[in-house]
């Protein structure tokens, strides 16, 4: 059981060690130092040994800077500070971190955590002795993964593992440096080509949006007139209530989420924002007066907001491919990609557009950016014309 293993483990701290100064010793080709550490056995009795740690290789280390090495090593091992805990099974940790850690996290982040454990972490991690992985483990573990896996995912595997590893330094279970810094996770390859949408075609698309049970053809095609027009995020949109509503200053306010049945809190401080709405406003009028209780995009004949994967399938896709626009990818958060590069378009700067996208960071805004052929050559043009010495006009 976990509690009785985190009870053997709260008594390591109690051994005593005595002061050790182990002769500096040439072994092979390196030098070594052969001091007595306790080492967790695997019934989780602790026991006095002999360890062997490598100090350099005695083609690159004289003796003195193996010496100033040992020092360094011993200083540690005679502190106390001999971390016994970070040898016992990674597993354990991977055990308190879910009953810590996970339950703090988000909904959405929770399900992210766990499936990733589950899938990557534990069968590559489990069965070793924290101390055991080192950043040559974990870099190893990660390149079997550049293939196989998207960078976005390798990217949260790299997050998880460096969290787990700073909650066990935060425990006294780890007392080195965090195993996953300076991982490479490889480059970074879009799976999906980020194409401007054409507005007439999204027109046609709207029209084509189907009456599904999920949510009724008036309420879907304001919900993605929504996220056309102010750019928020899918989980942000069905998290609306009628509350964050003010049709006489024609304004929404966000500041939660919905994601597939859980209430989720903003994405960051930057996420709590108020959009204008101004041109939709008799349309939510219209589709207020048919409310049946408080959220304002809720599933037909539920209490709760529709489900975006549902959507997805039954109403944007069908809808999409009925005007022949559908592509992998194409889906609501699409329409976020158009909306932060029309505001620039017409006139917003990288940090207005970022506020009103909810990001905590302009540059996450620019890789939100689209850019087409057509834009790029009114813009060059433009430039080509100012240095030729003509007056400057203005980009429309």
């Amino acid at each position: 059981m976990l509690h009785v293993r985190m009870d053997i483990l709260s008594k390591l701290g109690e051994i005593k060690m005595r002061f050790q100064d182990p002769r500096v010793e040439k072994h092979g080709n390196h030098w070594r130092i052969r001091p007595v550490v306790p080492v967790v056995q695997d019934d989780g009795t602790v026991k006095r040994v002999q360890r062997s740690y490598r100090l350099g290789a005695i083609a690159d280390m004289t003796l003195s800077q193996a010496k100033q090495r040992k020092q360094e090593i011993m200083a540690t091992i005679n502190a106390g500070k001999v971390v016994v805990q970070a040898q016992v099974r990674f597993g354990l940790l991977l055990e308190k971190f879910d009953a810590a850690v996970i339950p703090l996290l988000a909904h959405s982040t929770r399900a992210t955590y766990r499936s990733h454990i589950r899938a990557h972490i534990r069968p590559a991690f489990e069965t070793l002795k924290i101390c055991e992985i080192d950043p040559a483990t974990v870099q190893s573990w990660m390149n079997t993964k550049l293939e196989s896996l998207s960078w976005n995912t390798r990217q949260d595997l790299k997050k998880i593992l460096s969290a787990i590893f700073s909650a066990a330094n935060q425990w006294k279970l780890w007392d080195g440096a965090n195993p996953c810094e300076g991982l490479n996770i490889g480059k970074k390859r879009a799976a999906n080509k980020k194409v401007k949408l054409d507005v007439q075609a999204l027109n046609h698309f709207l029209m084509a949006i189907p009456h599904t049970g999920i949510l009724a053809e008036e309420g879907a095609r304001l919900l993605a007139n929504v996220a056309l027009l102010t750019g928020a995020r899918v989980s942000e949109v069905l998290g609306l209530r009628w509350e964050n509503i003010d049709l006489d200053k024609g304004t929404m306010q966000i500041e939660q989420g919905w994601v597939r049945g859980h209430r989720s809190d903003g994405k960051s401080e930057a996420a709590l924002r108020q959009n204008y709405i101004g041109p939709l406003v008799a349309d939510f009028r219209a589709w207020k007066a048919k409310a049946t209780n408080g959220w304002v995009f809720p599933r037909t004949g539920s209490d709760e907001p529709a489900d975006d994967r549902a959507l997805q399938q039954y109403v944007w896709r069908p809808a999409a491919e009925a005007v022949r626009i559908y592509r992998r990818g194409f889906g609501l958060h699409a329409f976020r990609n158009l909306n932060i590069t029309l505001r620039q378009e017409v006139g917003a700067s990288v940090f207005e557009a970022a506020k009103m996208a909810g990001h905590s960071k302009p540059a996450m805004t620019w890789v939100y950016t689209l850019m087409d052929a057509g834009r790029e050559r009114e813009q060059v043009e433009a430039m080509s014309r100012i240095m030729a010495g003509d007056a400057p006009q203005k980009i429309s």
